[in-house]
């Protein structure tokens, strides 16, 4: 049942493009943002301001917790994934590049021309890529069952299925 449950996510997670995550500042206050991802299997990857409050809120690498779904009009038809684990800064040039890639991949427009001094090109290239590691995955679909959330635990490459 897991391998199941990892691909409805994986393809779930294929379909959006934004995400909102949430952290806590220095105050211990709560915060969230909405940022474009892209995924690699179960990971996510996010470019961010590092000037952002979110950025940093997770510039030392923390614990934060994501939900992704699109506005429904009917509560029936509600979808989303629920996301806890730990994102970090991406440091590693090979890991920079293959996440920059997998985006620019993604978000097609950002590969047209832009016009010297565009807002979006200027912010891309102030941008610094973060990792989101996934420890826990819930998955609402009321298709599926209605109040019912299935759930995916990341341990130690140990995958294992909760319903409840």
């Amino acid at each position: 049942m897991a391998k199941e449950l990892k691909q409805i996510i994986i393809s779930m997670l294929a379909k959006h493009n934004t995400a909102t995550i949430a952290t806590l500042n220095t105050a211990g206050k709560p915060e969230a943002a909405a940022v474009f991802y892209v995924n690699n299997c179960l990971d996510l990857f996010f470019l961010s301001n590092p000037n952002s409050r979110h950025a940093g809120n997770i510039s030392g690498g923390v614990d934060c917790a994501i939900t992704i779904q699109k506005d429904y009009n009917n509560w029936q038809d509600i979808k989303g994934l629920q996301l806890e684990g730990t994102v970090v800064p991406v440091d590693d040039n090979v890991k920079k590049a293959l996440a920059l890639k997998a985006y620019l991949k993604k978000y097609s427009f950002l590969n047209t021309p832009l016009p010297q001094g565009h807002k979006l090109l200027s912010a891309l290239h102030k941008s610094k890529i973060y990792h989101f590691v996934p420890s826990i995955i819930w998955v609402t679909d009321n298709n599926y069952s209605f109040g019912k959330r299935r759930e995916l635990r990341l341990d130690n490459l140990r995958n294992e299925y909760y319903e409840y």
